[in-house]
């Protein structure tokens, strides 16, 4: 065994993330997307929509502090932050995350919606994801 094995032991994962995954009805919206298109746009790269949504895995982490929601709750997939949980929906969340006694993190299914504006030759993203009800 080398010094610096047992001087320094590997650090154990203490915020495993609980999966949590509803019924496949995608009921919960992400709000805030506006704010985080750049964000979609990197988590969307190379996607063809062709009318069907992008599923992924979404990863909900409870923030310590957001002076605009009494619950805050961040929406990440892929490492990009897309939006937050509506205060109603992430005190739901939160009741049963911390019910569970996990860290403040858990994934759920994501599907990420693609609206092109006609005209403009923009477009938007919107997400929804699948939290048990």
């Amino acid at each position: 065994m080398s010094i610096f094995i047992w001087l320094f032991p590997a650090k154990k994962d203490t915020h495993a993330a609980v999966c949590m995954k509803g019924k496949g009805r995608f009921q919960t919206e992400v709000t805030d997307c506006e704010l985080f298109q750049q964000g979609f746009e990197r988590l969307c790269a190379g996607y063809d929509f062709d009318g069907e949504p992008l599923t992924a895995q979404a990863t909900l982490v409870e923030l310590p502090y957001d002076p605009r929601n009494r619950h805050p709750v961040q929406v990440e997939a892929k490492g990009q932050v897309i939006g937050h949980l509506r205060d109603r929906d992430a005190k739901r969340f939160l009741h049963q995350l911390h019910r569970d006694q996990n860290s403040g993190m858990a994934t759920c299914p994501l599907r990420v919606h693609f609206h092109p504006m006609v005209g403009s030759g923009g477009a938007t993203y919107t997400a929804r994801i699948d939290l048990p009800e």
